[in-house]
């Protein structure tokens, strides 16, 4: 298995927090969008890695995974930005369905068996 820190996927992601995280600071984005995009990047991050941890068979109760708390995050930045004005409904109920999607999205995932995905867990040689 490719650690975290080595793979496309986290340095991707990475790259888009860094520019949210830059749009806010030139003033092109508020805080609550560049906050929404750093859950929903960390996010993206944690589903990458509870995906490989599915593929070797070990399954974590949904209340101490990563991704799970991540999408919350998203989910009461979002709120929070509603309640504020700083998004409209339409960006609120985005960003809702988005956190519930992830949630479920590993949940099934998680149910899903390395032989039922025709993943096999990494070997040594």
């Amino acid at each position: 298995m490719i650690p975290w820190y080595e793979q496309k996927t986290t340095w991707t992601i990475l790259a888009g927090i860094l520019s949210a995280i830059g749009g806010y600071f030139v003033g092109e984005i508020s805080a609550s969008i560049m906050l929404g995009a750093i859950f929903a990047g960390l996010a993206g991050i944690f589903a990458r890695l509870g995906i490989e941890t599915a593929a070797q068979g070990i399954v974590v109760p949904w209340y101490k995974q990563k991704t799970f708390w991540t999408a919350i995050a998203g989910i009461l930045t979002a709120s929070g930005g509603y309640v504020t004005g700083e998004i409209g409904s339409v960006g609120f109920i985005g960003a809702l369905f988005l956190g519930l999607a992830t949630i479920f999205g590993r949940q099934g995932i998680a149910k899903l068996g390395p032989s039922n995905r025709g993943i096999s867990a990494p070997t040594l040689e």
